[in-house]
């Protein structure tokens, strides 16, 4: 075997109390972000400059200026796109806050 394989083979597995270790796996969660970003981008007429790096750097600019982390903007996104599929209008509220009684919703997002 080259090094390489060995390398590559040793990557693959975490080391005990790595962060690795400690955050849960959510496929259907991770790259979420980006694509709402593109799709929302596309719906609103943009999309002959849609290419894959314009909505990456979309939901990058995004991501810094809601001083949000690039999970916190999956998740965020996840949960629009799953609030969309089963219906339901969309809500938001501010970290810390109740959920009020009457929701805010918005058919673009």
């Amino acid at each position: 075997e080259s090094n390489g394989s060995i390398a590559a083979e040793r990557l693959s597995y975490s080391l005990p109390g790595s962060p690795a270790d400690r955050r849960p796996n959510f496929p259907g969660v991770i790259g979420s972000a980006e694509s709402l970003v593109g799709r929302v981008l596309v719906e609103q007429g943009l999309g002959k400059v849609c290419d894959p790096d314009f909505v990456r750097y979309t939901s990058r600019e995004m991501q810094e200026a809601l001083d949000m982390t690039q999970e916190e903007m999956d998740r965020a996104a996840h949960r629009i796109l799953l609030q969309e599929r089963q219906g339901r209008p969309l809500s938001f509220q501010p970290p810390g806050e109740k959920p009020s009684s009457n929701p805010v919703s918005s058919p673009h997002l």
